[in-house]
């Protein structure tokens, strides 16, 4: 395996997701043809065109249900910035809904938002942790381990400490 290519997100819209995207979010629409009954459609960042978000229409009963709740409690996908502040504002300006304020840590600067589905995803500065020591940082226990979609934070909890050297054990 080389690297993710295609992520797919159900969507309830093709239409609502691709304005939200691509005017809210600052992805630029790759494709969207038709395909068969359905469409294709693909976003992507500009400065990452090689990984495309496909956006899925939630047909089934068991497709809909998902909806909203793709990634859980957790963030599904995990956006990087050089100004997260200045997105924040930007993208809260348009009507994004955040949970919270961006909020800076070891680990970078991040804040929650939802899509027009109600799924999460977050947007961060990240700071590059191979310029420090795995043991320089002390983490509670209730911080919870990032996998994030599309970026490696190279934070992994364990026993309080975020193991920082890009080791996955």
């Amino acid at each position: 395996m080389n690297k993710v290519k295609i992520f797919s997100l159900l969507v309830k819209d093709y239409d609502a997701a691709i304005e939200f995207y691509t005017q809210k979010v600052g992805f630029d629409l790759v494709e969207d043809k038709a395909f068969g009954e359905s469409r294709w459609v693909t976003l992507s960042l500009p400065a990452s065109p090689d990984v495309t978000l496909a956006l899925e229409l939630a047909k089934t009963a068991d497709d809909q249900a998902l909806v909203g709740k793709q990634g859980g409690s957790f963030a599904l996908l995990g956006l990087d910035t050089n100004d997260c502040l200045g997105d924040y504002e930007r993208m809260k300006s348009l009507g994004v809904n955040f949970h919270g304020e961006p909020q800076a840590g070891p680990w970078g600067t991040g804040v929650l938002f939802e899509d027009v589905c109600y799924d999460r995803h977050r947007i961060r500065v990240y700071f590059h942790f191979d310029r420090f020591e795995p043991d320089q940082f002390e983490f509670s226990h209730s911080l919870s381990c990032w996998w994030d979609f599309g970026v490696f934070t190279k934070s992994l909890m364990r026993g309080g400490t975020a193991l920082m050297d890009g080791r996955m054990v």
